[in-house]
This record gives C-alpha cells, structure tokens and sequence, in this order.
C-alpha cells in the first residue's frame, strides 16, 4: 500500500511539473552542505505591499485553516508560514519505503518586485513501534552531512526523502509565484 502511495505522489507531482513552464524557475536544491539558503524571485509589475496582501489572500484561498498556518507577520514585509504535507520525507530501510507526513515552516519576506521565499524547518512524524517511541523528528535542512556517507554520496536510505524536501519546497513557492503572477479577471 505504501508502494502504491509513494509512486501515485511522484506520478501526480510529474505531471503538475510537466504541465508548469518550470525550467526557468529557481529552484531550491539539496547539495552539500545544505539545501540552498533561499531563493529571490521577482514579480516585476507588484509592489511590496501588493505582493504581501497577495500572499495572504493565496494562503486563504490554499489552507483549509489559514489563520493556523500564518504564524508570525509583519505588515507588508514578511511572513512566516506552518503548513502541512501528507508525504514530506520518505526513508529506504530494509527494501521497505516508509512515507512520514509532517510540517514545513517558510518565511516569506517583500520588496518592491520580489520576493524571498526562505526555508527555516521541517520535520516528519515517526510512528512509535515495540522498539522506538513515536514522535516528530526534524529533518535538517541546514547541515546535510547526516544524508551522506564519508564518501561523500547520498546514503541508499535518503535517496527518496532529500528530492521530496526539495520537490515540497519547490512546489509551494511556484504555486506562490504562479498566484502572484497570474492576473485575474474580475470582469465576469
């Protein structure tokens, strides 16, 4: 069942993809030593404060409980969101996947034309077995040696969890940008 979830996730993020002019975007990227810091993207015909209350509206209009999710603001500078995602780091161990569902933290800040789209955290929830306590386990965004062996390769059980962080992270911030951009046409 597990197998069955993990790649309808990947097919349907394929196909959201492939159906998104994504090439150009920045993208957010797991290298050593971490995942890139933050991304600039820029918005050309909005201003700051323009850019800020879109936010807000798209974080209405994309969480089931918005005030939830808006943890920190600052009028029309920045904002500090806690979402959700059902399968955000997946881990190989003994030829089993195990897909972990958990929580992201981003700050969004503004300037005139652009905006930072910054990852602070994420963590995943770890079931509790007979042999280990459940509970959330952080996933380190900011010091990905723990992913690599010494040899400097990713280790064979990360190999799925890195690219889902990255895709998450990815897929939000142009779903932000895609929002941002678009120019909706209130003439009905």
């Amino acid at each position: 069942m597990k197998k069955i979830l993990s790649i309808s996730f990947f097919l349907v993020h394929s196909f959201i993809f492939s159906q998104m002019d994504y090439e150009f975007f920045p993208k957010i990227k797991y290298d050593l030593p971490s995942l890139t810091d933050y991304i600039v993207v820029e918005v050309d015909s909005l201003s700051q404060s323009e850019l800020y209350i879109k936010t807000i509206n798209w974080i209405k209009e994309t969480y089931k409980n918005p005030d939830e999710v808006i943890k920190t603001t600052f009028e029309n500078e920045k904002i500090r969101i806690e979402g959700y995602e059902e399968i955000i780091f997946s881990i190989n161990s003994i030829g089993m996947i195990y897909n972990h569902h958990g929580t992201y933290v981003v700050e969004i800040s503004f300037k005139d034309g652009k905006y930072k789209f910054d990852p602070i955290s994420a963590k995943y929830y770890q079931e509790g077995s007979q042999f280990s306590s459940g509970g959330d386990v952080g996933i380190s965004i900011n010091d990905l040696s723990v992913y690599y062996n010494k040899k400097g390769k990713l280790r064979s059980m990360y190999k799925q969890g890195l690219p889902l962080i990255t895709e998450t992270f990815n897929t939000l911030n142009y779903r932000l940008y895609y929002y941002l951009s678009s120019k909706k046409d209130n003439e009905w």
